[in-house]
Parts: structure tokens; sequence; C-alpha cells
């Protein structure tokens, strides 16, 4: 079982990009600590010692110790503290890459390999293309684990009904704690409820790779210029979303998405989302197993925009990390729908 005093996570809620700035200049900002698993004790109280430095940690961070002595978390998440640090304390003497501690507002959050290095999004947010500095903020979160900027289009305007309009925009998210990457994606935010969607990965997307062979300079200048010509595919987008309207989720798709659901939320929740009972999931399961040819599928009463706008609406309630993961799986639910 995970202590009861651990440290926890801060994300707040900002109104622009200077404030943004501030925040990621002065209370957001990450410090790493290099070193190896070998030199790393924890105790019960959570507090983690590195030679004679000493800081609380997270939750999280006791996954990421976990996850680098290949220890399942299903099994060091559940088992008393004591039984955790003895497993600890005896495989990482067999683990003999280095580490790097990544540290906010003094506490350390989480573990990474030893060449980790990210791209800085206050680096980003002073070369953005003036392309997107003009268009409106839609929303701007920051948080130990990362940052999430969108933009609204308002010219790309998708009219579902008359109450229910959809545009286009545009989402930056990055961490500099190891949990993903800088990524550009093509986004979509629903007005009347408030709900954002990331586009699939195959379109309308841009990551940062640190190419070793050119400057780090010149890296966040090639992420910026890519992002400056990223476009929305406004008139498939547009399809998609009206198409899904009036077309059921075949059994096989539930099945599908509710794996990838269980992925990030629990299995309640994502029943939930879905819109099906534990039992009757289990009813499907069982007869998708039981059919003879495993491709064909059968049309269920679950309604495709429903359900995609459970998934997005759903994701507010979770912490930033959590949400982006279900937005994203809400945005592919959608995208990836062969058009009738």
């Amino acid at each position: 079982m995970l202590p009861k005093d651990l440290a926890t996570e801060k994300e707040v809620q900002t109104k622009s990009l200077e404030e943004a700035q501030e925040f990621l200049e002065n209370v957001f900002a990450v410090s790493y600590r290099h070193t190896s698993l070998e030199q790393i004790a924890i105790d019960k109280d959570g507090v983690l010692t590195v030679g004679n430095e000493r800081w609380p940690y997270t939750p999280h961070f006791m996954e990421a110790l976990a996850h680098r002595i290949k220890m399942p978390l299903s099994y060091a998440l559940n088992i008393d503290f004591d039984l955790f640090k003895e497993n600890f304390d005896r495989r990482k003497q067999h683990v003999c890459a280095g580490v790097v501690v990544c540290i906010v507002r003094g506490t350390a959050v989480n573990l990474c390999r030893e060449n980790y290095f990210p791209a800085r999004t206050i680096d980003v947010i002073k070369e953005l293309p003036k392309r997107i500095k003009q268009l409106e903020l839609q929303e701007l979160l920051l948080g130990d684990r990362g940052v999430e900027i969108s933009w609204v289009d308002r010219e790309i305007e998708i009219k579902v009904s008359p109450s229910d309009v959809i545009f286009g925009g545009f989402r930056i998210s990055n961490s500099e704690i190891g949990i993903r990457g800088l990524k550009a994606s093509a986004y979509t935010f629903r007005q009347v409820c408030s709900n954002g969607a990331v586009f699939a990965d195959e379109r309308g997307v841009i990551r940062w790779s640190h190419d070793r062979r050119v400057t780090y300079a010149t890296n966040i200048e090639r992420f910026c210029t890519a992002l400056n010509i990223l476009e929305i595919p406004k008139s498939e987008l547009s399809k998609k979303y009206m198409d899904s309207l009036e077309r059921p989720i075949t059994d096989r798709g539930v099945i599908n998405l509710w794996r990838r659901l269980r992925r990030a939320i629990s299995a309640e929740q994502a029943d939930s989302i879905v819109g099906i009972s534990e039992k009757e999931r289990k009813q499907l399961s069982a007869q998708l197993r039981q059919r003879e040819d495993p491709v064909i599928a059968r049309l269920t009463s679950l309604n495709t925009y429903q359900v995609h706008n459970n998934i997005t609406a759903t994701a507010k309630q979770y912490d930033l990390t959590t949400r982006r993961l279900l937005e994203e799986i809400g945005g592919n639910f959608l995208w990836r729908l062969p058009l009738n």
C-alpha cells in the first residue's frame, strides 16, 4: 500500500500566455538530479534521499520507481510499503543505468532515463507562430506533470445542429518530467458543453524530437515552423461528425473502445462512459468469443456521437494526464470511423 503522507500534485488554470510563463518560471520550474538507482533511498514518511539531499515524493514517483525495477504496478501498489522497499532495495542493485530525478516545487515527481532531454514549454511559447497567437485561447492548464494549451479558430465551424456547434483548433501539450513529449495536435471544441477532443495521430499531429545533430534552438524552431503550416481537414472532420449522429456502434466496437478506456480508468468508470452495465459488457464479450467468424460484428443500440461526447465530458473530471488520454481516445474513436 502507498504511504499515507505522500506529497500531492498541483494543477492550475491560467487565462493568458503571459501568466502561464510566470507559473512556468516561478512555480512549475523543473530541476533535475542525475544519479543512479543504487543511490536512491525511500522511507515510509514519503521522503526520498539521494546522497545528502532529501525531497518529499508523490505517488507517481513511487510508480516510476516500480517501473525502473520492472515491478508490476498491480503488485507494487497493493503490497505493504516495507515489502515494496525491501523489493526495491534488492532489485536496484542489479540496475546499472543512470536515472534523473525530476523535481517540481521541491518535490520529486518522476524518474527518467539518464539521457532524458525535454523541450521547455516556455521556449515554445516564446517562438509561437503569429498565426497561432492570433487565435482564441480557449484553455491553458499547467501542473507538476505538464502543460496543455488549446486554441480555437472560429473560422473552422461545424454545425452538428443549430444549438450544437463544434470549432476546430490546435492544442500543444508537453511534459518536462518525462510523462510525454512535446506535441501539437489538431483539436475540436464543443461549445455547448466545453468538451475537447484531440485528433488521431495519423492526421494533424506534430511531434518534437531532439535531433542531437543540430542545436536545441533549431529543434524548437523546426517544431514551430511545422506548427505554422499545420492544417485541420475541416471538410473530412465535418463529415465524420455528421455521420456519427446516426451511426450505432457495433458490439466489437464497444468492447474495443472499453479496452482502450480501461487503460486509463477503472472498469466501472469505463462501463459508465460507454453506457453499459458490467453484466451487459461481459455478455457482449462472451458472444464475441463464441462467434465463429471473428470479423463479423453486430450493431448495438449505442450511438457513436453520444458515446464520443460521454468520453470527452467525463475527461474533464480527471487530472491532466488522464484527461489528455481520454480526450485522445474520444477523438480517435470518432476520427477513425470509416465514412458511409
